[in-house]
């Protein structure tokens, strides 16, 4: 079983593919004016099936080690993520503006443009 420290950094992955996900969703909804529509939502839909499934590993990753998402709220500056490992809840706080930065880092990686990670801060 993992230490709740080296399971922050997964966790973390997994907040930024499921808002990525989201993200991908919500843009794709709006590509209706684009002259190259067709081949923009063939390319949302297949980075879409990517993410979910990078997602799918991840939380079977995390369940190993009992860990999930509970819940989240946001409150318009931050949002807090409470995370359930083996009974104990650990609460984590992000600013919207670096859950946005991080989407746009992992948007980037699907791109295949140099992109960050949270290694790369440490």
């Amino acid at each position: 079983m993992r230490h709740i420290f080296e399971l922050k950094s997964i966790v973390h992955n997994l907040i930024i593919l499921e808002l990525t996900l989201k993200t991908l969703e919500y843009d794709k909804a709006r590509l209706t004016g684009l002259k190259m529509a067709p081949v923009m939502e063939e390319w949302y839909e297949v980075k879409s099936k990517e993410v979910f499934s990078d997602i799918v590993k991840v939380k079977k990753d995390l369940s190993k080690d009992g860990c999930k998402i509970a819940s989240s709220s946001n409150d318009g500056m931050f949002t807090e993520y409470a995370i359930l490992v083996r009974g104990e809840t650990h609460h984590y706080r992000y600013s919207n503006i670096a859950l946005r930065n991080w989407c746009m880092e992992e948007m980037k990686r699907l791109l295949g443009m140099p992109y960050r990670t949270p290694e790369d801060m440490r």
